[in-house]
Order: C-alpha cells, then sequence, then structure tokens
C-alpha cells in the first residue's frame, strides 16, 4: 500500500462508496508512476462494491479530475485498465 495515496485519498470529500473505490485504488498505485493496474472486476472485489458501481464511481472520478483513466491490454491480450 502506498501511504502517500491513501492519506490523499482520505482527504477527498466524497461518499463512502466513492472513496472505498479511491483507497483501493491507492493500494495498487505504483510508487514510481502513479498508476494503478487493476482489473475492474477484482477492484469491485476489493471495495465490495458490484463491478457496475466500481465502473460508475471510476467515471464520476475522471469526471471530477481526480483520477485519469487509460484503457490498455494485457499481456494476453485481454482488456485491462491503468487508473
Amino acid at each position: 500500500m502506498i501511504l502517500r495515496a491513501w492519506g490523499w485519498a482520505w482527504k477527498q470529500n466524497l461518499p463512502a462508496m466513492e472513496k472505498m473505490v479511491l483507497l483501493v485504488l491507492g493500494d495498487t498505485e505504483n510508487a514510481e508512476t502513479g498508476a494503478c493496474h487493476i482489473r475492474t472486476r477484482r477492484l469491485a472485489e476489493k471495495a465490495g462494491v458490484s463491478q457496475s458501481t466500481a465502473e460508475r464511481n471510476l467515471r464520476t472520478q475522471r469526471d471530477k479530475g481526480l483520477i485519469t483513466i487509460n484503457r490498455t491490454s494485457l499481456e494476453d491480450g485481454s482488456p485491462g485498465s491503468s487508473s
């Protein structure tokens, strides 16, 4: 876990579910790049929300300027994302 990311996430004025999704992202942050590589299905599992709720929260946070979303492909060619 990256404590800097968690500290920043806790300071955001967000509803509980949005904050939990942001905290899970902080838990997966790469310290050197700041990127978070996690599938939305896994993000939803860790946050305790449905996949559609996780996706909606990601879009909301993107729209608020808190995160950026870059779609990527994994080594096996399956879709992934970097938030």
